[in-house]
């Protein structure tokens, strides 16, 4: 119930800050970490969908009205900057947050795996904070421009703005079988209106991972009908 409880204001924050956000666009490519179970499962999405996706052959989500979200884990260059850690930790906590605001909207959320149930496993690989002053002079300066754009060239990310890379599987809580998985990156864009903060890229990224993630599960079957406020176990 603790973590339940601090979700919950970490969500409220994020939506508050949804209220103006950033816009971001997804990058070129991206290298799994090593989260999934097995990354070799993943193809090129299609135009809408995360970079990399897995769907399992004659998928279908109706049978699941619950699920298991587990805590998202900060994984890979993320986990090996000690210093960061705890920063890592709270942006987690925000995608933790941000997801489950959305699919508590569908899902009966629960802690016991059961026939009836999918878990939900993400780890979060980056999370890097954008330097919204340095931003808007890169736009207006040919010196700071000439970097932006070389930077892109070399990374697929312009220089200044945030980043995050995310993945994530669905699977049968009982049989630990996979039945989604996918993995993606978001960077921010330069713009002289909506970046109001270093981490502003990063959590609109959250916003649009946690939207499509509830689309791509009703997609396949899921729930699309509202669960009444009193639906979830106290």
């Amino acid at each position: 119930m603790t973590l339940l409880r601090t979700a919950c204001a970490l969500a409220i924050v994020a939506l508050v800050g949804a209220c103006a956000p950033t816009e971001t666009k997804q990058a070129k490519s991206m290298k799994p970490s090593g989260f999934l179970h097995d990354p070799s499962q993943l193809r090129p999405g299609a135009p809408g969908e995360a970079l990399l996706l897995y769907r399992s052959e004659g998928l279908n989500l109706a049978p699941y009205p619950k699920m298991m979200l587990d805590r998202v884990e900060v994984w890979d260059d993320a986990r090996a900057r000690g210093e960061l850690r705890e920063d890592k930790q709270k942006l987690a906590d925000l995608l933790y947050a941000t997801v489950l605001t959305r699919v508590r909207s569908y899902y009966v959320m629960t802690q016991t795996p059961g026939p009836d149930t999918i878990r939900v496993r993400i780890g979060l690989s980056e999370a890097t904070a954008s330097s919204p002053t340095m931003d808007v002079l890169s736009m207006m300066g040919p010196v700071t421009g000439t970097v932006s754009e070389a930077h892109e060239v070399a990374t697929g990310t312009q220089a200044f703005v945030g980043a995050a890379s995310a993945e994530a599987e669905v699977l049968d809580s009982t049989t630990g079988r996979v039945l989604l998985a996918a993995a993606d990156r978001r960077v921010g864009q330069k713009a002289f209106t909506g970046s109001t903060g270093s981490w502003s890229d990063v959590q609109n990224a959250f916003i649009v991972w946690a939207d499509r993630l509830v689309a791509r599960l009703q997609a396949e079957g899921g729930p699309r009908r509202p669960l009444p406020y009193w639906a979830q176990p106290r």
